[in-house]
Order: structure tokens, then C-alpha cells, then sequence
């Protein structure tokens, strides 16, 4: 009997306590299945940097682009891959006429992340790259890196 009387006493006390709310930082929170909120923050990558652009000719499939770009990493280790913004226009032309986000998860034979384009003679290409982490299906991106110019005129054109 004497436990049950020290049980009662102390579910009493602990109901007549006021419990102050806790906050909780947004990295911190949990949703209702005891997973993660991963938040901004909690992902963040550093910027790539594009370190260098070379050109091969590549005989009738045109001029190959290389795009040499850093290894990004963030709070949770090493990038899980990157996409690249890509703007063509003829060379010579004033306004780029198209654009679009690519996949660039390519290495060269050292391990360092590159992105190539194969196109004909006579475009110029601007890219930039940014690296994401994917968790939960869903990519949380770094900002985009300057953007770098290639073009694939040959040695004669002017």
C-alpha cells in the first residue's frame, strides 16, 4: 500500500505542476513518425566553382565541351550529385534561345566531377553548376556557381 500512496503522491504533484512550452529549433523538430525535418540549414553546400573549360574535336559528332568543377561539400559530407544550367546560341547571335537543368554527375579519370556537351561546330554554351543532397526523395540545392562560357568553333572560324 505504501507504494501506491507514494505513486499517487507523485502523479498529484506532477499534475499540478505548470509545464512551461518548449521550443523547439526547426533543425531540430520532429515529425509525427520520429523522423527528421531536415531543414535549410541542415543541408547547406558550399558554391561549385568551374576550374577550368577544354574543347575536343570529336570528328562528325562535332566538338566535345568539358566543364572541370569542384567536389562540393556541405554539413553532411560530400555532395550527392549535381545539375547544370545550360544556355546555347549560335555564335554570333545576340540572345541565348534556349536553356535547361541537366543531370551533370560525370567524373574523369582522376574522380573529379566534370560536364560535357557534344554538339556541332559554331554554338557557344554557358553553364553553371550547383550540387544538391537528396534525402527523403527530396534535393535541397547549393547556389549556383558562376557561370562559365565554351564554344565550339573550330581553330579556323572566326
Amino acid at each position: 500500500m505504501k507504494t501506491r500512496n507514494i505513486a499517487i503522491a507523485t502523479l498529484a504533484a506532477l499534475t499540478a505542476m505548470t509545464i512551461a512550452p518548449c521550443v523547439v529549433p526547426v533543425s531540430a523538430a520532429t515529425t509525427l513518425n520520429s523522423s527528421p525535418v531536415i531543414a535549410q540549414e541542415a543541408v547547406r553546400l558550399q558554391r561549385p566553382f568551374i576550374n577550368t573549360v577544354s574543347k575536343s574535336y570529336q570528328g562528325y559528332d562535332g566538338v566535345k565541351l568539358t566543364f572541370a568543377f569542384n567536389d562540393v561539400e556541405g554539413v553532411r559530407g560530400i555532395a550527392n550529385g549535381y545539375e547544370a544550367g545550360v544556355s546555347r546560341r549560335e555564335v554570333g547571335a545576340k540572345t541565348w534561345n534556349s536553356s535547361e537543368v541537366v543531370d551533370a554527375n560525370e567524373f574523369d579519370d582522376d574522380g573529379f566531377p566534370i560536364f560535357t556537351i557534344v554538339a556541332p561546330q559554331d554554338y557557344e554554351f554557358a553553364v553553371k553548376i550547383r550540387a544538391y543532397y537528396e534525402i527523403n526523395g527530396k534535393r535541397y540545392y547549393s547556389d549556383w556557381s558562376d557561370t562559365a562560357y565554351g564554344d565550339t568553333r573550330m581553330p579556323c572560324s572566326n
